[in-house]
């Protein structure tokens, strides 16, 4: 499971004993990372790649949400979008793909829809989260709520109205304790690489076992 484990709420069951949580899997990140405290007000919002329903109307509330806020705006919705069919105030970029990785280390939130890479991501750069779900059937709501229980999210229904979404956005975007969550949790994503870890694991099975594997 290569995600922490105790962001997980399945983590609390008994599970067997090849469930094994790896961490997170790491991503490009700069060397050094700026307080987010020092960094100028800046929001990356990036719900799915995917158009699920009602995707189209919770980008357009939340850019209505952030117009007028004393904060950049950068908007990235994906090939299934067109970034043109959105109205964007004068302090907001709508594009269909920018990388994340250009935004993240100068962001000082992110507004998403739960996916778990681009949230980790998030958090992995000291980032708290508001967070509005789109697909039902999938991890998102979930993923919402372990980080609202945490303090370092809010977690919204994706037909939230722009008064709604702004007023998390402004709790979230001030100083204040879920700063000191989100940086915590940073450090934690930041001290261990998912993927090399779970290599790990499958190095030390025995020989018959990693051939079970390969069908």
């Amino acid at each position: 499971m290569t995600t922490e484990k105790d962001l997980d709420p399945a983590s609390r069951r008994s599970l067997p004993a090849s469930v094994h949580y790896t961490g997170v899997v790491r991503h490009p990140m700069p060397s050094t990372l700026t307080p987010v405290s020092e960094r100028d007000p800046l929001i990356l919002v990036s719900l799915s790649s995917l158009n699920f329903g009602g995707q189209q109307r919770a980008l357009q509330n939340i850019l209505e949400a952030v117009a007028g806020l004393p904060a950049h705006t950068v908007v990235t919705t994906g090939p299934s979008v067109d970034p043109a069919t959105f109205t964007a105030g004068p302090n907001t970029e709508v594009h269909g793909y920018v990388p994340h990785e250009q935004i993240l280390p100068t962001a000082t939130l992110v507004i998403g829809h739960g996916g778990h890479d681009t949230t980790m991501r998030a958090l992995a750069h000291d980032l708290p989260l508001v967070i509005l779900p789109i697909h039902p059937a999938l991890d998102q709501k979930m993923i919402g709520r372990s980080l609202e229980q945490r303090g370092v999210a809010r977690c919204l229904r994706k037909t939230a109205a722009p008064e709604r979404i702004r007023s998390a956005v402004g709790e979230l975007l001030v100083a204040g304790p879920h700063r000191v969550t989100a940086a915590t949790l940073g450090a934690r994503i930041r001290a261990h690489d998912g993927a090399v870890h779970a290599a790990d694991l499958i190095d030390h099975l025995p020989i018959r076992e990693r051939r079970k594997g390969v069908r």
